[in-house]
């Protein structure tokens, strides 16, 4: 069964309330407020080699959708 998630702008608070009274009885379907602050990663100049092969959570349409209309809609399989 797929679920669906609406990720809202942490600058949207009133359209996840909204989203989530509209769809309460959905089981399929949740809404999360977008908590990213940008990159978590320090620079305090170290020079660790960073090993991650590539950001897992980097979804680039997810991150243009939230800039340009406030909220995202992902399905998952």
């Amino acid at each position: 069964m797929a679920h669906h998630l609406f990720i809202v702008s942490r600058h949207n608070s009133y359209l996840a309330e909204y989203l989530r009274e509209r769809f309460s009885g959905e089981a399929e379907v949740r809404v999360f407020m977008d908590r990213r602050r940008g990159d978590r990663r320090r620079s305090d100049g170290a020079t660790t080699p960073d090993r991650r092969r590539a950001d897992r959570r980097s979804r680039p349409q997810v991150d243009a959708d939230l800039r340009s209309k406030s909220h995202a809609f992902v399905t998952l399989s």
